[in-house]
């Protein structure tokens, strides 16, 4: 990249100094001397653009090296993200009983295999996870990471909460948020017991799914 400037600089100079000597002669005509001003303006221009990609490429390498890693090559954490449910109240939804936090975005299993797991819609997550500073994988990180059932340690098939209260598929399925946004949707991701393709959707962020953090 430095190279490349400085040979621009030389050949900026040598059309300047050519320009003085046609003036200096007065052998030049007026389009050739502003033919010349022209070329060694657009050569300046350049060498502009070329010293800020530079300064742009020196301030990437500038960054936390550790966070930009983390980023690029993450792992998933080995078990579901969680926040404290003491104080919650119990409700009971088809005769099974659940734990809901105060704001009625988060529920706990409190039954079957999946007893413990909590489910949030897309806003409590982001809101919890960034409390505690966590991160949730984007859609794209979510492609690289999990590409099979076997991706995802420690797998609880927890089902999901559906916008009307019911909740489904516990045994059967899981469900992930993603932490991007698909117009008033979010991406997710759904595993089942029966296959090891990973599933990709947009849903409405009202749902309640499990969250799979990456690790700090």
């Amino acid at each position: 990249m430095n190279e490349e400037i400085e040979r621009l600089l030389e050949q900026k100079t040598k059309i300047i100094k050519a320009g003085n000597e046609l003036m200096d002669r007065a052998l030049y005509t007026t389009r050739e001397f502003d033919g010349l001003h022209r070329l060694g303006s657009s050569i300046a221009n350049w060498i502009d653009t070329i010293s800020k990609l530079n300064k742009n490429k020196k301030d990437c390498y500038n960054c936390n090296p550790e966070k930009f890693k983390n980023i690029q090559k993450g792992e998933l954490e080995d078990h579901n993200f969680k926040v404290n449910s003491d104080g919650w109240k119990k409700i009971i939804v088809d005769d099974v009983e659940y734990l809901e936090n105060r704001e009625g975005d988060i529920w706990e299993i409190l039954e079957n295999e999946a007893r413990g797991e909590q489910l949030f819609t897309w806003k409590s997550a982001m809101r919890e996870t960034k409390r505690v500073d966590k991160r949730i994988p984007t859609d794209d990180e979510f492609t690289e990471l999990l590409k099979t059932t076997e991706d995802m340690p420690n797998l609880v098939l927890s089902g999901y909460r559906n916008t009307n209260g019911a909740f489904s598929n516990s045994g059967t399925y899981t469900y992930f948020w993603s932490s991007s946004v698909s117009g008033a949707n979010a991406c997710i991701r759904y595993l089942n017991s029966s296959y090891s393709t990973v599933n990709r959707h947009p849903n409405d962020q009202a749902y309640g799914f499990s969250v799979r953090c990456i690790k700090n």
